[in-house]
Protein backbone atom coordinates (compact mmCIF):
# COMPACT_ATOMS: atom_id res chain seq x y z
CA UNK A 1 0.00 0.00 0.00
CA UNK A 2 1.14 3.60 -1.09
CA UNK A 3 1.13 6.07 2.03
CA UNK A 4 -0.78 9.33 1.64
CA UNK A 5 1.91 11.48 0.64
CA UNK A 6 2.18 13.73 3.91
CA UNK A 7 3.57 10.69 6.21
CA UNK A 8 6.85 11.98 7.38
CA UNK A 9 7.51 9.06 10.05
CA UNK A 10 6.86 6.02 10.35
CA UNK A 11 6.57 5.48 14.26
CA UNK A 12 3.10 5.77 15.33
CA UNK A 13 4.51 7.18 18.94
CA UNK A 14 6.33 9.97 17.70
CA UNK A 15 3.31 11.07 15.39
CA UNK A 16 0.72 14.05 15.97
CA UNK A 17 -1.64 12.98 13.15
CA UNK A 18 -2.65 9.79 12.23
CA UNK A 19 -3.91 8.68 8.77
CA UNK A 20 -6.24 5.87 9.28
CA UNK A 21 -8.62 4.27 5.99
CA UNK A 22 -11.76 2.76 6.25
CA UNK A 23 -12.44 0.95 2.72
CA UNK A 24 -15.86 -0.17 3.79
CA UNK A 25 -19.36 0.48 1.85
CA UNK A 26 -20.66 -2.35 3.54
CA UNK A 27 -23.85 -0.85 5.32
CA UNK A 28 -23.91 1.90 2.08
CA UNK A 29 -27.84 2.20 0.88
CA UNK A 30 -26.33 4.27 -2.08
CA UNK A 31 -27.04 3.29 -5.69
CA UNK A 32 -23.70 4.29 -6.69
CA UNK A 33 -21.09 1.77 -5.62
CA UNK A 34 -17.26 2.59 -5.04
CA UNK A 35 -17.10 4.42 -1.52
CA UNK A 36 -14.90 1.16 -0.49
CA UNK A 37 -12.10 2.46 -3.13
CA UNK A 38 -11.55 5.94 -1.77
CA UNK A 39 -8.38 5.40 0.54
CA UNK A 40 -6.49 3.78 -2.19
CA UNK A 41 -7.36 6.46 -4.41
CA UNK A 42 -7.04 9.27 -2.00
CA UNK A 43 -3.31 8.36 -1.42
CA UNK A 44 -2.90 7.75 -4.92
CA UNK A 45 -3.68 11.39 -5.68
CA UNK A 46 -2.50 12.85 -3.17
CA UNK A 47 1.37 11.43 -4.59
CA UNK A 48 0.75 12.42 -7.88
CA UNK A 49 -0.91 16.03 -7.40
CA UNK A 50 0.50 17.51 -3.66
CA UNK A 51 4.02 16.57 -4.39
CA UNK A 52 6.45 17.68 -7.15
CA UNK A 53 9.97 17.18 -8.37
CA UNK A 54 13.01 19.57 -8.81
CA UNK A 55 15.99 18.91 -8.90
CA UNK A 56 15.94 15.13 -8.73
CA UNK A 57 14.21 15.42 -5.29
CA UNK A 58 10.41 15.09 -4.31
CA UNK A 59 9.17 17.76 -2.38
CA UNK A 60 5.62 18.17 -1.19
CA UNK A 61 3.35 21.45 -2.59
CA UNK A 62 2.56 23.29 0.58
CA UNK A 63 4.60 26.47 2.87
CA UNK A 64 8.00 25.90 4.02
CA UNK A 65 7.46 27.07 7.25
CA UNK A 66 5.50 26.32 10.29
CA UNK A 67 3.60 22.91 8.53
CA UNK A 68 6.00 20.49 9.87
CA UNK A 69 3.83 18.27 12.06
CA UNK A 70 4.67 14.45 12.35
CA UNK A 71 1.81 12.57 10.56
CA UNK A 72 2.16 8.61 10.22
CA UNK A 73 -0.23 7.17 7.86
CA UNK A 74 -1.57 3.47 9.61
CA UNK A 75 -2.96 2.06 6.79
CA UNK A 76 -6.29 0.76 5.89
CA UNK A 77 -8.22 -1.03 8.97
CA UNK A 78 -11.72 -3.15 8.56
CA UNK A 79 -14.62 -1.32 10.19
CA UNK A 80 -14.41 -4.36 13.61
CA UNK A 81 -11.37 -2.57 14.00
CA UNK A 82 -12.45 1.18 14.78
CA UNK A 83 -13.23 0.97 18.18
CA UNK A 84 -9.52 -0.28 19.22
CA UNK A 85 -7.98 1.73 16.75
CA UNK A 86 -9.57 4.81 17.62
CA UNK A 87 -9.09 3.85 21.08
CA UNK A 88 -5.10 3.77 20.67
CA UNK A 89 -5.12 6.80 18.61
CA UNK A 90 -7.51 8.82 21.27
CA UNK A 91 -5.53 7.21 24.41
CA UNK A 92 -2.02 8.61 22.91
CA UNK A 93 -3.36 12.09 22.07
CA UNK A 94 -3.10 11.76 18.61
CA UNK A 95 -5.53 13.72 16.25
CA UNK A 96 -7.29 11.18 13.48
CA UNK A 97 -8.02 11.73 9.80
CA UNK A 98 -9.96 9.19 8.64
CA UNK A 99 -10.24 8.36 4.89
CA UNK A 100 -12.80 6.44 3.10
CA UNK A 101 -15.53 4.06 3.59
CA UNK A 102 -19.57 5.52 3.41
CA UNK A 103 -21.06 7.91 5.45
CA UNK A 104 -22.19 4.73 8.18
CA UNK A 105 -18.52 4.72 9.65
CA UNK A 106 -18.78 8.34 10.76
CA UNK A 107 -20.92 7.63 13.73
CA UNK A 108 -18.63 4.61 14.76
CA UNK A 109 -15.33 6.73 15.01
CA UNK A 110 -17.28 9.78 16.94
CA UNK A 111 -18.87 7.13 19.12
CA UNK A 112 -15.33 5.83 19.92
CA UNK A 113 -13.29 8.70 20.51
CA UNK A 114 -16.32 10.48 22.17
CA UNK A 115 -15.57 7.51 25.10
CA UNK A 116 -12.28 7.99 25.62
CA UNK A 117 -11.82 11.94 25.26
CA UNK A 118 -13.61 14.72 27.50
CA UNK A 119 -13.29 17.30 24.38
CA UNK A 120 -12.78 17.19 20.95
CA UNK A 121 -14.16 19.25 17.81
CA UNK A 122 -14.97 17.21 14.51
CA UNK A 123 -14.30 18.51 11.19
CA UNK A 124 -16.21 16.52 8.77
CA UNK A 125 -15.29 16.72 5.02
CA UNK A 126 -17.78 14.82 2.72
CA UNK A 127 -16.86 14.45 -0.55
CA UNK A 128 -20.18 13.90 -2.40
CA UNK A 129 -20.20 13.78 -6.39
CA UNK A 130 -22.57 16.21 -7.91
CA UNK A 131 -24.43 14.79 -10.60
Amino acid sequence: MKKICWANTDNFDESEFVIVGIPDESQSHALRKGTEEAPSKIRHVSNLRDSYERDGKTSLGRPFQGTEKKVHDMGNIRRDKIETTYHKISTSSKIPISIGGDHSITSQIINSMGKHMKKYLWYILMLIPIL
